[in-house]
């Protein structure tokens, strides 16, 4: 999939940053915040367009089963919960639930203002 490989080569690129931001967000400056959300964001894409293929019945269980375990991975990182909470607005009132249900403790994040 080009858009995964895109994704997480974006990712690998700012690994510090990611990796910073997803335990410690607090110690993030107002542009490393910018750039540690749109990373995120950029992550949560690959999901919604994964979210919206299996709604097609264009992935399989499966395959969308191995896409929600990696984001629980990844919402194990305070940071990306977090950020998760100030981005998930911009997504399909559909995609918030399925998240909200996925993951109710997120929900629970404090958010750094």
């Amino acid at each position: 999939m080009t858009l995964e490989r895109e994704v997480f080569g974006l990712l690998a690129e700012n690994a510090e940053l990611m990796t910073k931001g997803g335990a410690n967000p607090s110690e993030l400056t107002e542009v490393e915040q910018y750039q540690y959300e749109r990373g995120v964001g950029t992550y949560f894409s690959l999901i919604y367009s994964a979210f919206m293929q299996h709604e097609r019945e264009l992935v399989e269980d499966e395959v969308w089963d191995a896409y929600l375990n990696a984001l629980a991975r990844q919402m194990q990182a305070p940071g990306f919960a977090e950020a998760w909470l100030r981005i998930g607005v911009g997504y399909p009132k559909s995609f918030q639930e399925l998240i909200k249900q996925r993951f109710p403790k997120a929900r629970e994040t404090k958010v750094i203002t």
